[in-house]
């Protein structure tokens, strides 16, 4: 997808909800994560730009991953990819 970007609204509610790993984030990339370490986001930031171009989530808990989809896709994140056996 070319020219993609991660919705404001969505890197705004994960700014908003999840905690960033600052030892793990770097310019090019930016770590998330709940309280309880149960799951990560990433988001990976454009070289030019400074937005987030592609964004990567992991779990263990089906429940979890599932709800983050839907709340992300309320943003209108539309994913090229999900997986339960990544």
């Amino acid at each position: 997808m070319e020219d993609f970007e991660v919705p404001t609204g969505a890197v705004a509610h994960i700014e908003k909800q999840y905690t960033e790993l600052t030892s793990l984030s770097w310019e090019g990339q930016r770590t998330f994560t709940d309280e309880d370490f149960k799951l990560v986001i990433t988001l990976s930031i454009h070289r030019d730009t400074g937005k987030p171009t592609a964004i990567f989530i992991g779990t263990t808990q089906k429940a979890l991953f599932d709800k983050l989809l839907n709340d992300l896709g309320s943003y209108g994140l539309q994913w090229d990819y999900t997986s339960y056996d990544d």
